[in-house]
């Protein structure tokens, strides 16, 4: 371990007592992901990862607790302070959502840990971006609609898993244009 440290943190050693002990005394972390079905009792509620934490390999966790802020906020406009109702109200909206981006992250770590170097999900990669300059308003890579849209999580989920069921049905050595665009005109609606 020594030695590791010194070939690749060389500069961190110095800062670090008492080590190697330390680095074995340490304990590992876990990750969870949270899946409630109810998050409000009585006059309480909970919101972000009290609610329904995921793992981080989407990066979505902060966006996914400030959307919940802005849902909630609308929720209490419009419920005039039932808050039984308000909460039951904003439950039954997030939820679709919280539940989607937590899938869609732990997918997201087994896309990283093992299909980003292999050549079929390369190319499948590489013919979902061609779809993606060729249709912008319709065929949008999941990331894409995750990182840089306000499209809702459920709804990305959904989006992805027809874009992947297109993608499994097209050549992608030889693209045949006019099937893919049947196929993502017939399948996916524009998004503005």
């Amino acid at each position: 371990m020594v030695e590791f440290f010194k070939e690749y943190f060389a500069d961190a050693l110095p800062l670090l007592e008492d080590f190697p002990q330390t680095y074995f005394d340490n304990p590992t972390g876990k990750l969870a992901t949270i899946y409630a079905e109810q998050w409000h009792y009585e006059n309480f509620c909970l919101i972000g990862d009290a609610a329904h934490a995921v793992v981080p390999f989407f990066g979505q966790g902060m966006n996914a607790s400030f959307e919940d802020c802005e849902v909630l906020m609308d929720c209490i406009d419009v419920a005039n302070e039932n808050w039984q109702a308000i909460f039951a109200v904003f439950n039954k909206k997030r939820k679709p959502d919280t539940d989607a981006i937590a899938k869609m992250a732990l997918e997201n770590y087994v896309e990283m840990r093992d299909l980003v170097a292999q050549p079929e999900y390369l190319a499948r990669k590489k013919l979902a971006n061609q779809l993606y300059a060729k249709f912008p308003n319709r065929f949008i890579p999941r990331y894409n609609m995750v990182s840089f849209s306000s499209i809702p999580y459920a709804e990305v989920y959904r989006r992805g898993m027809v874009q992947k069921e297109i993608i499994s049905n097209l050549n992608c050595e030889n693209l045949d244009f006019p099937l893919a665009e049947s196929l993502i005109n017939e399948q996916l609606e524009p998004v503005n």
